[in-house]
């Protein structure tokens, strides 16, 4: 059945997500943001089942954007204007007109598209790739705030990201992001930049180690997940840039295999390979660009703890994957403390 989202006549809404601010003819599915006068993207739906076909004919093909799947999803086309960004799965599709500055977004979803898959493009892998063009790199990551610290899980679909993240957010932890996390260099420190304000999960995780006061269901992004806004979950959300000190590689594994949770530092040379598999959007970096990008994973490297995760599947094992990733944390933080020129003085 088709979903018809409704056109606003000139009601006008605005939006933050990965330090960008939005306005928009149409309602998204999270609270709006203080009106602050200006916005860098104004965002228009032009019709609830059109195409850029007609309007834009002359077009090229610059390449494709991949999912977290790493199956094509995204082909990317320059037009006179910018670009377009033709967003499909196997049954929906949406189309984005972009300006070549991105000051502004034309949205054509296709018939059975509806705002679920508005969302899930717009604020997934077309955001990646404005940021890119502006400079600034996203990772396949969720991300929470660990003591003034942003700890980041990263993991291709399926192995528990989002789950780790909405795991740490029911015990306090604020969220940063679910899916894209923005890198911005300050002061010379990287910095984790909270992400669109929600949280991406299947059913049975909501009813696994959700809470009575949580909704049951928001909008369906297809594939059998949810997305939940979490305001509305009535968590914690991280508002400011924090530092990025630990990334942890996520290695499912069978629970027949092996019980115990293991937590090992990955080689420098290995965990360069692994962020560049899972930057967002990685196919379309520029080569001028893909220098820049080596520079900020290389001090990346030097800041942060990069660690390999394994641990067994099954929710019944998120409690004591909690306590190790905390456990590390405390260590960690130990040997700093005690690497300070200051500790070192006192003995």
């Amino acid at each position: 059945m088709e979903i018809v989202i409704p056109l606003m006549d000139k009601q006008q809404y605005w939006y933050e997500t990965c330090g960008i601010s939005i306005q928009s003819d149409t309602p998204f599915s999270i609270a709006q943001s203080p009106f602050r006068g200006t916005s860098d993207i104004r965002f228009t739906l032009k019709t609830t089942a059109g195409s850029t076909e007609g309007t834009y004919v002359e077009r090229a093909f610059l390449g494709q954007i991949k999912n977290g799947a790493g199956h094509p999803s995204i082909a990317v086309y320059r037009i006179e204007k910018g670009y377009i960004l033709d967003c499909h799965n196997t049954a929906r599709r949406v189309e984005f007109v972009i300006a070549r500055d991105a000051s502004w977004i034309d949205c054509y979803a296709h018939v059975g598209a509806g705002q679920g898959d508005i969302e899930v493009w717009l604020f997934g892998l077309v955001m990646s790739f404005i940021l890119q063009n502006r400079g600034i790199f996203t990772l396949h990551a969720s991300a929470i705030d660990c003591g003034g610290q942003a700890i980041a899980f990263l993991g291709s679909n399926g192995y528990g990201k989002s789950t780790l993240a909405f795991f740490f957010a029911n015990h306090g932890h604020a969220l940063i992001t679910d899916d894209v996390l923005p890198i911005v260099e300050k002061h010379n420190m990287l910095l984790a930049r909270p992400g669109f304000p929600s949280v991406n999960l299947w059913r049975r995780t909501m009813d696994q180690i959700g809470s009575a006061r949580q909704l049951l269901s928001v909008t369906d992004t297809g594939g059998g997940k949810h997305r939940y806004a979490i305001d509305d979950l009535k968590l914690a959300r991280c508002a400011s840039e924090i530092p990025l000190q630990r990334i942890y590689f996520l290695q499912p594994m069978n629970p027949d295999d092996a019980e115990a949770i293991r937590i090992d530092t990955v080689p420098s040379a290995q965990a360069m390979i692994d962020l560049l598999a899972y930057t967002r959007a990685n196919s379309m970096i520029h080569l001028s660009a893909q220098k820049n990008l080596l520079r900020i994973y290389s001090r990346l490297l030097s800041q942060a703890s990069i660690r390999r995760l394994s641990y067994p599947i099954g929710f019944e094992h998120l409690p004591r994957i909690y306590q190790a990733i905390m456990g590390d944390s405390l260590n960690e933080r130990t040997t700093l403390k005690q690497n300070t020129p200051i500790a070192r003085a006192s003995h």
